[in-house]
């Protein structure tokens, strides 16, 4: 066998086994492993929020004795009750247990506090 052809063997033989090496290997080869699935951990909503207590609007004071009543017109104002009839806006809005001043409905009748004289105009009832 000449040089050259030796050379030939040699190459195809030395083919041979990188190619056999190479696919034993690919067999031995364990396939990767899989990561376990992740579980998708959801978070449970916010508890909604607590109730709020409010405390119940105090219950008017019984009229005095001699008390007028007056009963809401339009355009009338708490102040302007007050003022009409000369007594404090605080003492109207407690005698009738208003917490807001500016919440007043047409209608709405209003125990006037203490021996307020004749309003000045408006209606007024004897209680």
């Amino acid at each position: 066998m000449s040089d050259r052809a030796s050379w030939v063997v040699r190459g195809i033989v030395c083919g041979a086994i990188v190619v056999t090496l190479g696919f034993l290997g690919c067999a031995q080869q364990k396939p990767p492993a899989e990561e376990p699935a992740k579980e998708e951990v959801k978070t449970p909503p916010p508890p909604p929020p607590a109730p709020v207590k409010v405390a119940p609007a105090p219950a008017p004071a019984a009229p005095a004795v001699g008390a007028q009543t007056y009963t809401v017109q339009k355009g009338d104002t708490l102040f302007s009750i007050a003022k009409r009839f000369g007594v404090k806006m605080k003492d109207l809005q407690d005698a009738n247990g208003i917490q807001n001043p500016n919440l007043i409905k047409i209608g709405q009748k209003l125990t006037i506090p203490g021996g307020a004289g004749a309003p000045k105009g408006g209606t007024q009832e004897p209680f």
